[in-house]
């Protein structure tokens, strides 16, 4: 009987781990009050897709709370108008940051945009934020300083004083996810300079070792250490024997079977995963079979033997499938400038929609919108012309728009940054065509100037 108590109380513990608990994130926005904050992550490291954990408004004296909840450590990072600040959180944690917002116009790609900066005001307990911004300053700085220097005989003995000083930096740190953290980016440095044989890494760092799928630096090693795994002409695997193999009729059992050539592909995880990173790669590699790809992907979904791997085969599924021509339209609502009406999706549907992004203050982009004038009165029964500002001063917006007369129906996007991230928006300006049915027809769509008569003339 006691035994038994011991075993509940056990599976209860495990079962507790697992589950999700809240993390608490408060803390001031300099510069950024009235603006949205978001907590966003990736939904998986493979496919990237962004997720948006929770959403908060910044107050009048730059006070915002943020609250969400998590099963595991998680990297994420905090956006203000496509500006981040990158953290790590924890289940439980409670913690306090200090951003400063850059006056950058939201125009600018968010993508390249610089890093928002950010102060951890209080860490959780295991200070991980703080271990890892010293860890991966001493990173940074060796490879600044050190890296160019090192020739082959002396990268072995250089990478290993390096090693030790980390080892002894960080003796004392107990949290497991900063221990994988540090191992992996410092693995992935071993194989950057070659120091062991490809297999005898991958032995040591991949073969029967869990999959971390949330540690950011495991995914990379992974990422790196199978980089072109199907299309180079590697010791187990190669483009013709992929070609085969993939554009062929062999099962999904056989053709995780066949990885096990390879001694680092002995786990049948481990498998699953690479095979969904090469799937991805390969449906936008010129001859191999998209809806071969597609079918291999949902029958992982089904049927991986690991939850992770058959969420990323879905979310597989999603993005790629996003914003490709046939697929629906991401649905939006939009206010007009001149008529304060609210605008969506649907009230276009019956007509060809060509919709542009765009911010009054960039050149480019007033220079594209101009050029539809006289392409409108040819093809305005056909196509609705449709701009999204991305401005900021509502009051210019609205100047601008009566003082240029543009044929375009002027919307603008309220603040609605899951809208611009919908349609890929990630510069200005950026140009989307719809079909009459509400379906991605081009995306992105050619600009004004570059021959949009003659698409619209074949629609």
């Amino acid at each position: 009987m006691k035994k038994l108590v011991c075993l509940v109380w056990m599976i209860l513990l495990i079962a507790g781990e697992a589950m999700p608990r809240q993390v608490e994130i408060s803390g001031k926005g300099i510069n950024g009050n009235g603006l949205t904050i978001r907590a966003m992550a990736y939904a998986d490291h493979v496919t990237k897709l962004r997720e948006t954990l929770a959403t908060a408004t910044i107050g009048p004296e730059g006070h915002f709370h943020l609250s969400f909840q998590i099963a595991g450590t998680r990297y994420i990072w905090l956006d203000i108008a496509f500006q981040q600040a990158e953290m790590f959180v924890q289940p439980s944690g409670n913690y306090e940051v200090e951003l400063k917002l850059l006056n950058d116009a939201i125009s600018a790609s968010y993508y390249d945009r610089f890093g928002l900066p950010m102060k951890i005001v209080r860490d959780d307990p295991d200070k991980l934020n703080l271990y890892i911004q010293d860890f991966n300053q001493l990173y940074n700085d060796f490879l600044l300083n050190y890296t160019d220097n090192i020739g082959p005989r002396s990268s072995s003995a250089v990478f290993e004083t390096f090693n030790t000083a980390v080892k002894l930096r960080f003796q004392n740190a107990a949290n497991p996810y900063l221990i994988d953290y540090i191992q992996y980016k410092m693995a992935g440095m071993q194989l950057f300079l070659r120091l062991k044989s490809r297999d005898n890494t991958g032995m040591e760092y991949i073969s029967g070792k869990p999959v971390m799928y949330e540690n950011i630096e495991y995914m990379e090693f992974f990422h790196l250490f199978f980089e072109k795994y199907f299309l180079a002409r590697g010791k187990y695997f190669h483009y013709n024997k992929t070609f085969d193999l993939i554009n062929g009729n062999v099962p999904l059992e056989k053709l995780l079977d066949t990885l096990k050539a390879d001694p680092v592909l002995q786990d049948r995880e481990t498998r699953e995963l690479l095979l969904l990173i090469g799937l991805k790669e390969l449906y936008f590699t010129s001859g191999f079979s998209k809806k071969r790809i597609e079918s291999l992907i949902r029958e992982m979904a089904v049927h991986a033997v690991s939850i992770e791997n058959k969420a990323i085969a879905a979310n597989l599924m999603r993005r790629l499938h996003r914003l490709q021509p046939g697929n629906p339209a991401p649905g939006f609502s939009a206010r007009g400038v001149l008529d304060d009406e609210l605008y969506t999706l649907e009230d276009f549907k019956g007509h060809y929609l060509y919709l542009a992004f765009f911010e009054s203050g960039n050149l480019a982009s007033q220079a594209e919108l101009n050029m539809i004038d006289e392409i409108s009165g040819q093809f305005g029964n056909k196509v609705k012309f449709v701009a999204v500002a991305v401005d900021a001063d509502w009051q210019n917006l609205r100047h601008f728009s009566e003082d240029m007369k543009l044929t375009w129906q002027i919307l603008h996007y309220g603040g609605d940054l899951q809208m611009l991230e919908d349609y890929d928006a990630s510069t200005f300006p950026h140009f989307i065509l719809i079909d009459d049915q509400g379906m991605i027809l081009r995306s992105p769509a050619p600009s004004p100037s570059e021959n949009i008569r003659g698409l619209f003339e074949s629609l």
